[in-house]
């Protein structure tokens, strides 16, 4: 506990000293900490460096101003230690990666009942900028607002920041979204523009209950970029039926791209487009008149453990991926992935197919 509060002093010190009246050593006592550490190990045999190791550490602060205000910031370092063989004169030796700052945030939030605003360098987690971790972010503002079971969207972002770098930097984005639902049926529509590059994308979702244990997945968008890119249309169509009892799931699902493409996102992490359950090659969104299938079946072994299989098959995008995993929680903080997963696709300067052999463990404590 010694060792979170020190680290929470040090980053918050300036806004809670100049923004509270309260005394430091009380609002240190008040900070939230939250985050967690991971280790990945993974083998490939189509890459040189053959053997990689993944670090990554996030940590999140929460300081309490007032009632309705909080100043929040996150902050995920990444160490990549590539394994890559360099060669000096007869010896070989390892090149290791580096640790860095690959996604930070700090902001304002602001909640009282049924308005919750967001303002500063703020998380952006939306269908076609991605989610969870390596979430986008941007310099701007997010409302939201609930009322009688929907909630209300708005937001303006002058600097966003993906994490595959899509060239969106410079340019405001601006989005609005309506989200309904109730035990049967839930809804998302989402209107998004970019500046200079997407004049509208338009993204449509749904999840309904069909019977005890069985829904249904429907999600379509289509974007018109600017025409100083392209004069197209961008669509792109997924359905899925899931089933899930007595410890069982499966997973069904079918993918379509529009002749013009199905690029209606702007980082390649975006849940709407990164459903397909395997490793190598999870989506097709940047692949032209394309389609594929995908299916996952998993078992409960017991409270902690969860085995599964998958796999998927596209016409143009890759020739296919089956997968192999499993998913153990040692204690309710650490958790452990496995997995191995061979892949085919079509070599996009040689034209031939080539096969790839990826095998993974995973380690993630969370605090």
């Amino acid at each position: 506990m010694l060792k979170k509060l020190s680290l929470a002093a040090l980053v918050a010190l300036g806004s809670v000293s100049t923004l509270s009246a309260q005394p430091l050593t009380e609002a240190i006592q008040n900070v939230k900490v939250a985050g967690y550490t991971k280790l990945q190990a993974y083998f490939d045999s189509n890459k040189d460096y053959k053997t990689k190791y993944l670090t990554e550490a996030l940590f999140k602060f929460a300081v309490p101003v007032s009632d309705t205000i909080t100043f929040k910031s996150a902050y995920l370092f990444k160490w990549d230690i590539t394994g890559k063989k360099r060669k000096i004169k007869d010896d070989e030796t390892l090149t290791d990666g580096f640790a860095q700052l690959t996604n930070g945030k700090f902001f304002l939030q602001y909640s009282n009942g049924a308005l919750t605003g967001l303002f500063g360098k703020i998380p952006v987690p939306t269908p076609v900028t991605g989610s969870g971790v390596g979430e986008a972010t941007g310099a701007g503002a997010i409302a939201l607002l609930k009322a009688n079971g929907a909630t209300f969207v708005a937001a303006a972002i002058d600097d966003l920041v993906l994490t595959d770098k899509v060239p969106v930097k410079g340019n405001n984005t601006y989005a609005l979204a309506g989200i309904f639902g109730n035990e049967m049926l839930k809804t998302q529509a989402w209107a998004f523009k970019v500046n200079n590059i997407i004049n509208y994308d338009i993204v449509l979702m749904a999840t309904a209950k069909v019977a005890e244990g069985v829904s249904a997945d429907v999600k379509f968008a289509t974007a018109k970029l600017d025409k100083s890119i392209s004069d197209k249309t961008q669509t792109y169509f997924n359905i899925a039926a899931k089933y899930a009892s007595n410890g069982a799931d499966a997973t069904v699902g079918f993918i379509k791209t529009g002749k013009d493409g199905g690029t209606v996102t702007l980082d390649e992490d975006a849940p709407l487009v990164r459903v397909i359950p395997t490793e190598q090659h999870d989506n097709i969104a940047n692949s032209a008149d394309d389609y594929a299938l995908y299916a996952k079946a998993g078992y409960s072994v017991d409270a902690k453990t969860n085995a599964y299989i998958s796999a998927a098959k596209a016409d143009k995008a890759f020739n296919y991926e089956v997968v192999a995993g499993c998913d153990h929680k040692y204690t309710n903080k650490f958790k452990i992935h496995t997995y191995v997963s061979q892949a085919s696709a079509k070599n996009a300067k040689t034209k031939k197919d080539e096969n790839n052999l990826e095998v993974s463990a995973a380690f993630t404590y969370s605090f």
